[in-house]
C-alpha cells in the first residue's frame, strides 16, 4: 500500500474517532463531513492505483 493510501487510512480512522467522541450538533456535522471526505479520497486512491 502506498504511503498516500497509509496516510488516508489514517484519516479515515482519526475521523471515525472524532464522531465518537463529539457531542455538539456542528462538529458531528464536521465530524461527518471529514469522514465522508477521507473515505472518498481512499476510494479514489484504491481505484487510481488500480489503473
Amino acid at each position: 500500500m502506498s504511503e498516500l493510501a497509509q496516510a488516508a487510512r489514517r484519516e479515515i480512522e482519526a475521523a471515525r474517532a472524532q464522531f465518537e467522541e463529539v457531542h455538539d450538533p456542528d462538529l458531528v456535522d464536521h465530524a461527518i463531513y471529514r469522514l465522508q471526505a477521507a473515505e472518498r479520497h481512499y476510494v479514489y486512491l484504491m481505484r487510481a492505483a488500480r489503473g
